[in-house]
C-alpha cells in the first residue's frame, strides 16, 4: 500500500449542536437560510495515528495541517490520548448531565458553578476517573483543570439533556472501566460514579416518553425499566452493576454501590 494510509484518528470538540437562539442572527449575518448549522466551542484537538508504512514526519509532510493553524497532532499512537479524553471529558459529561438534570439544571456550565453540583463534578473527575489512569499525575491534572474550564465557556450553553442520549452504552464504555480499575485499587466502589449510574436509571424512569425509548432499545435495558419499577432503583442498580462486573470477571461486592444514597447530591436530586 504505498499510495494508501489508514490512520487511527482521536477528534476532541464539544459540539453542542444547532444554535436555536442565535440562527436568526446567523442566517441575516450570512445572507442565506442554513439549517445545518452547527456550534462549537473553540478549542479543537484532531490526533493522527500515523500509517504503519510511514514515519511521523513523512506523514506530516504529507498533510501539514499544522501549518494552516490547526491543532493537529500527528503521533506513533493516538491510544494515550484517546484514554485520557474519553476518561476525563467524556466520563465526568456522561454521569454529571443525569446528575444535573434531576437538580433542575439544564446547562453543564451552570452545573458546573452549582454549590453541590460542581464539587461532584471535581470529586468523580479528580478523586475516582483520575486515579484510573496511568498517565504521568501532573499531565492528567492539567488536562482536567483544561476540560473545566471547556465546561465553563460563557459562550456555548451545552445541554445536559443532550449528553443524555444513549445513556447507558455511553456509560458502559466511558465510566464503567473506570468503576472496575477503581475498585480493583481501591477495594470499593467510586461513590460518585455509583451515583451517576443511578441517576440515570432515574432519569430514564421519570423522563415522559421513557417507554417508547426503552422498548426500542436492547433487551437488557427493557429488563431494567421493567425490574426498577417492580423492584425499587436501590436493588435494580445493585443487581445490575453485580452482574456486569461479574460478567466481565471483576467478581466485585456491591454492598458499598448503596451507602451513596445519603449524600447531599441525592437528596437534592430525589
Amino acid at each position: 500500500m504505498k499510495y494508501n494510509y489508514v490512520c487511527a484518528t482521536l477528534v476532541d470538540r464539544i459540539v453542542p449542536g444547532f444554535p436555536r437562539k442565535e440562527i436568526a442572527e446567523i442566517q441575516q449575518k450570512i445572507g442565506y437560510k442554513d439549517n445545518l448549522v452547527v456550534q462549537a466551542e473553540i478549542f479543537h484537538l484532531w490526533v493522527i495515528e500515523k500509517a504503519e508504512n510511514m514515519t511521523c514526519e513523512e506523514l506530516r509532510a504529507e498533510f501539514p495541517a499544522d501549518q494552516a493553524g490547526l491543532h493537529v497532532l500527528i503521533a506513533e499512537s493516538e491510544a494515550p490520548y484517546h484514554e485520557r479524553k474519553v476518561t476525563l471529558l467524556n466520563g465526568p459529561h456522561t454521569v454529571l448531565s443525569p446528575v444535573a438534570y434531576l437538580s433542575g439544571i439544564n446547562i453543564v456550565r451552570d452545573a458546573l458553578h452549582d454549590e453541590v453540583i460542581g464539587k461532584y463534578i471535581k470529586k468523580v473527575q479528580y478523586d475516582e476517573l483520575m486515579q484510573t489512569l496511568n498517565l504521568p499525575m501532573d499531565e492528567l491534572q492539567q488536562f482536567a483543570a483544561d476540560v473545566l474550564e471547556r465546561f465553563d465557556n460563557p459562550y456555548v450553553d451545552h445541554q445536559v439533556t443532550s449528553i443524555m442520549l444513549n445513556s447507558f452504552p455511553k456509560f458502559q464504555a466511558r465510566d464503567l472501566p473506570g468503576v472496575k480499575v477503581y475498585l480493583e485499587r481501591k477495594g470499593e466502589l467510586p461513590k460518585g460514579l455509583v451515583l451517576g449510574l443511578a441517576a440515570i436509571i432515574t432519569y430514564y424512569k421519570r423522563v415522559a416518553h421513557v417507554l417508547t425509548v426503552l422498548l426500542s432499545s436492547q433487551t437488557t435495558t427493557r429488563r431494567l425499566w421493567i425490574c426498577s419499577r417492580n423492584s425499587g432503583l436501590l436493588a435494580t442498580l445493585a443487581r445490575w452493576l453485580r452482574v456486569y462486573l461479574q460478567l466481565t470477571g471483576s467478581g466485585a461486592s456491591t454492598a458499598t454501590s448503596t451507602r451513596f444514597l445519603d449524600s447531599p447530591i441525592w437528596l437534592k436530586a430525589s
